[in-house]
């Protein structure tokens, strides 16, 4: 799924960094993602290509 999202995002010319971490001790299919920001307009940013990106990811992807 995280391969999807990435293409989907590059496909859009979002080359957004981030991290995620699988939990171990105690805690089963838990992931954390973490995505750094220089402000909150980098949210706003990426609230704007909401459209492109649902295009990018596809009817069947996001489907599920």
């Amino acid at each position: 799924m995280a391969k999807l999202y990435q293409d989907a995002y590059l496909k859009i010319g979002q080359n957004i960094p981030w991290a995620a971490y699988e939990g171990q001790s105690g805690v089963t299919n838990a992931y954390l993602v973490l995505v750094p920001m220089t402000s909150l307009k980098d949210e706003d940013t990426g609230l704007a290509h909401e459209k492109d990106f649902g295009a990018a990811l596809g009817d069947e992807e996001r489907a599920g």
